[in-house]
């Protein structure tokens, strides 16, 4: 960028400062903003349009956090999660670029947009920095059109500034980045003249709800956001004229806390090496546990949490962050320093980072849940079943309470429930409305009755997944494939899987109830194709897609003669020379009487003796095989 440019981007900046309106909370954010990225507004943006500093139809908005007012003291434990109680972002029509498709129980196929490269990136260095350990980001990845690809997004970044990997978090990207539309007209905003629109609006009408996400992420992050102080806030880029407004470019800023910060928004990276210690010791209590049943491992760690930390009184009554520290991480669990205590939110984090990061031998999936000003844990047993576990309230009983793997006495399903404890202490448990939101209504239901550690056949943890057929799959323009799914153990339960396309250009996938996926092949390209499960074991496959080309010769799947018994059935499939050679074919029968072949190859008998089954292609190239038809 030239100094000139340079200079035009500061005046841009201070120009935009003074038509902005003062927001609460962040008095100076659009000077810091705009000098940050002065140097990426001559860039190209996502249509490849310079965002020039010259044009004088720049707009920058930015939203406060909505959370950040002051926060009742009945909701001190948890700071910023009773005010995101919105309901989720309306779908957006105009979705156009999504990588994911996705069946749930037999529910259908959610077929987003086009391939895009980048987004299909972010969600897998986002999977690739979780690790090997079974880890449920249930929630996020549940999530919806532009909600899922924000979520994937922001979960990568966040990732990387916990690491210590980056430093800032302000967290910047387009529009075509989360798959929503940057050119949104009057009627899209709901306004006669697009210059008028308001911030929510704007977002609104993108299909962008960064409460729910960024909540999504609270709740499903139990270390990543360590560092987080609670309040963002969010601007964006535009150009509008009185009949659109082109968002050009979002950007989300998430608050330091002052123990991590070296700025509002940047992380101390010598902080992180405490961090990393701590993970580590926490660890080596999943390591401890290794050996126990998946009951015997959640007991134990409770125990060992209650037995590393106190609940944190002097942080309950006054404003946790006036109060100067962070006792909602679960960093001061696991930190070997007895002086530091947590609130909830710190003992709910840390048990499910313990079970985040645990091999089971059944199901076990552990969510953080939020209500009353409070955070505790459900979990999910291999029945089936889900139990609460609150480790806040075992240990502030002393142990004459264990609240855990409890079932409900009574319920509410979705909205609140009771659970009594064996001495006969009973406490009532009411989820935000948020949690509604974000969770399913069977996720927050108990179960009614004990659970029994036993182990449950057919429902053990899936160790690995495979799609068949293995390798590359060829095909051209209008082929179809239909690709299995091989899970190990051979009978672990898999209950969801999300197939992911890398290029819907190229190819198309439908995915069946029992999680296999239909391929169809659109137009000469490559496409990767990878299914994950629910505790987030992977596999990928590549399809080439290739131009038609000649038929040389034919082939079938059986030689000369098959013996069929007259209760079963034959699938041939034609082979061709080339692979990709291709032609309309025509199947025959030589003895209808004994054997009938459909015009996709499938041969049912008909009565006893032979029949010669040939197909023919449309170049008059053949094969054929001769079946045997018997009476087992």
């Amino acid at each position: 960028m030239t100094n000139l440019k340079k200079l035009l981007a500061l005046l841009l900046a201070l120009a935009l400062t003074a038509s902005v309106p003062a927001l609460a909370e962040a008095p100076a954010v659009e000077i810091e903003a705009d000098a940050a990225f002065a140097e990426e507004e001559a860039r190209a943006d996502a249509d490849g349009e310079a965002l020039s500093v010259e044009s004088d139809a720049v707009d920058a908005w930015v939203e406060p956090d909505p959370e950040a007012a002051e926060i009742p003291e009945a909701n001190a434990l948890l700071p910023g999660l009773e005010a995101a109680e919105d309901d989720a972002a309306e779908d957006d029509a105009e979705f156009e670029a999504s990588a994911e498709e996705i069946v749930d129980g037999g529910s259908g196929t959610n077929d987003g947009g086009a391939d895009n490269d980048a987004l299909f990136d972010a969600y897998a260095a986002g999977l690739l920095g979780i690790g090997e350990a079974e880890v449920n980001r249930h929630i996020g990845y549940d999530l919806k059109g532009v909600d899922y690809y924000l979520y994937c997004k922001l979960l990568s970044a966040v990732t990387k500034i916990a690491n210590g990997e980056r430093t800032s978090t302000e967290i910047t990207f387009t529009p075509g980045e989360i798959g929503a539309p940057s050119s949104l007209s009057c009627a899209k905003l709901g306004v006669s003249d697009a210059r008028s629109a308001s911030f929510n609006q704007v977002m609104k009408a993108m299909g962008v709800d960064f409460s729910k996400v960024t909540e999504a992420l609270i709740h499903d992050c139990p270390y990543e956001l360590y560092w987080y102080d609670r309040k963002w806030e969010s601007v964006y880029w535009a150009r509008s004229t009185s009949q659109t407004r082109k968002v050009t470019k979002i950007c989300l800023r998430l608050y330091v806390n002052k123990s991590y910060r070296s700025g509002t928004f940047k992380l101390n990276t010598a902080k992180v090496s405490a961090v990393k210690k701590a993970l580590q010791n926490a660890r080596s209590i999943v390591s401890k546990y290794a050996a126990y049943s998946d009951k015997g491992k959640i007991d134990g760690y409770v125990r060992e949490i209650c037995a590393l930390t106190d609940y944190n009184d002097a942080a309950l009554k006054s404003d946790i962050r006036a109060f100067g520290s962070d006792p909602w991480a679960l960093v001061y669990v696991f930190d070997g320093n007895s002086a530091t205590k947590v609130v909830c939110e710190g003992y709910a984090r840390a048990f499910k980072y313990l079970c985040d990061n645990t091999n089971w031998s059944g199901n076990v999936y552990c969510y953080a849940v939020t209500g009353m000003g409070h955070m505790w844990n459900l979990v999910t047993m291999p029945d089936n079943r889900t139990y609460h576990v609150d480790v806040t309230w075992t240990d502030s009983s002393n142990g004459k309470s264990w609240f855990v793997l409890l079932p409900a006495t009574s319920q509410s399903a979705g909205y609140k429930y009771t659970v009594r404890c064996a001495n006969g202490r009973q406490e009532t448990y009411t989820y935000y409305a948020l949690m509604r939101s974000l969770y399913s209504v069977s996720q927050l239901t108990l179960a009614t009755s004990a659970f029994s550690d036993a182990t449950y056949s057919g429902n053990r943890a899936v160790k690995s997944v495979s799609i068949v057929p293995g390798g590359a799959v060829q095909m051209v323009k209008g082929d179809k494939r239909t690709l299995t799914l091989a899970f190990n153990p051979s009978d672990a339960k898999a209950q969801k899987v999300t197939w992911l396309n890398s290029n819907r250009k190229v190819v198309s996938i439908s995915v069946q109830s029992d999680g296999s996926c239909v391929v169809t092949a659109k137009k000469k390209g490559t496409a990767t194709l990878t299914v994950r499960t629910k505790n987030e074991k992977t596999a990928s496959i590549t399809v080439n897609v290739a131009g038609k080309a000649e038929l040389k010769g034919l082939s079938l799947n059986y030689s000369d003669t098959v013996y069929l018994a007259s209760s079963r059935t034959l699938q041939l499939i034609p082979g061709y020379t080339p692979w990709n050679g291709r032609s309309k074919l025509k199947w025959s029968s030589s003895n209808k009487a004994v054997a009938t072949v459909s015009s996709t190859g499938l041969v049912t008998p008909v009565g006893e003796g032979t029949a010669r089954i040939t197909v023919k292609s449309a170049n008059k190239k053949k094969a054929s095989v001769l079946v045997v038809v018997y009476k087992p």
